[in-house]
């Protein structure tokens, strides 16, 4: 049976993806995403099935009704685990946590895809570590990334659930469908 690696996530605007391209500096050490691949994953559901893929679409259809806009900050840039640097999302309402915790309860019950941690931890990944060498805050290029990020707000309208095709440059996110807080899709 054909499988799919799939995610949901919220996608950026435009204005927001190219103020976190201008971020980036020239770096041996580092491998910047593109800028077209930045998103919020909300659920990482992993290998799924053709069956499932269309389960996740009607669980999706039925939550995003009930969903007003949900306001998030990018407050800050973080190193993690010494090979990533990813810009912090604060939920400002708790909207994108019980988001979050609905998704996950049906996913769950559906049995589809990689169980997920109970907490979000929501975030924008930027870049990664290349080779061995870990990413300190104390070297001058993350210095400058944090120096010159500034923390602003956004609002996310919708979520939109993506396939994420592996490659050896790097995954590859291609859209499905978009799913519009407040509406049906039926």
């Amino acid at each position: 049976m054909t499988t799919k690696r799939m995610f949901i996530s919220v996608e950026l605007p435009e204005t927001v993806k190219a103020m976190l391209d201008g971020l980036q500096l020239e770096s041996s050490n580092i491998s910047w995403l593109n800028p077209d691949q930045y998103h919020i994953t909300i659920y990482f559901l992993g290998e799924i099935n053709a069956g499932q893929e269309n389960e996740v679409k009607k669980i999706l259809s039925n939550e995003m009704f009930d969903f007003p806009e949900i306001d998030l900050k990018l407050s800050a840039v973080s190193i993690v685990k010494g090979r990533m640097i990813w810009v912090e999302v604060e939920d400002q309402t708790g909207l994108l946590q019980k988001l979050y915790s609905e998704l996950r309860e049906k996913i769950i019950l559906a049995k589809i895809g990689e169980p997920a941690r109970e907490i979000l931890a929501p975030h924008i990944l930027l870049g990664k570590s290349v080779g061995h060498d870990k990413l300190l805050d104390q070297d001058t290029t993350i210095k400058d990334l944090k120096n010159n990020f500034k923390p602003f707000s956004l609002k996310a309208s919708g979520v939109s659930l993506f396939e994420s095709e592996l490659r050896p440059q790097g995954a590859l996110h291609v859209k499905v469908r978009d799913f519009v807080f407040g509406r049906s899709h039926s």
